[in-house]
């Protein structure tokens, strides 16, 4: 089971505007590129996702830290989680064509990693399981309205399929 909820708030912050997709633990934020950004709004809400699973890992919320285990390969294998997780929301919510933009650029590190500790993928899997039954039991998140007034469903005139991500992540459990 995953831990609860230990006082840091239930839902994401996601602010848009930034030059690149991040997630910003001191501030407790995800940092979004505009929607326009992207080359479809699937590929905005698979990098929104990928984001989504590293704010899971907050020492308030699952609390991963994987510096002990693997040094100076710990964001490489944080990527590698994060990268696994979104793939298992992604396949359950039916978006399995999206594509999360500029992850090829983690291959040669995720091989590193995984050259390095054989049993790195069996570490990396149940923390991505995690991330993704901690989602699950969540409602998926909503936009910073001060930066982006649209509804969670279109953002600059852009729909996204935060609803069907919705339908599908609640009608499973």
């Amino acid at each position: 089971m995953c831990p609860g909820n230990r006082g840091k708030p239930s839902k994401p912050r996601i602010r848009h505007g930034f030059d690149r997709a991040a997630y910003a633990p001191r501030a407790d934020q995800i940092l979004m590129p505009d929607v326009a950004c992207f080359t479809s709004p699937e590929a905005y809400c698979a990098t929104a996702l990928h984001e989504l699973v590293h704010w899971t890992g907050h020492p308030d919320r699952l609390g991963r830290n994987f510096s002990q285990r693997f040094g100076d390969a710990a964001y490489a294998f944080g990527e590698l989680v994060a990268k696994l997780g979104s793939a298992f929301v992604l396949g359950h919510t039916g978006l399995v064509e999206a594509t999360i933009e500029g992850h090829a650029a983690y291959l040669d590190h995720w091989l590193q990693v995984l050259r390095n500790d054989r049993t790195a993928i069996f570490t990396a899997a149940p923390h991505a399981c995690q991330a993704f039954e901690y989602i699950l039991a969540r409602e998926m998140p909503s936009h910073d309205h001060a930066q982006c007034p649209a509804t969670d469903e279109q953002i600059d005139g852009t729909r996204l399929p935060w609803p069907q991500i919705r339908k599908s992540l609640h009608s499973n459990v």
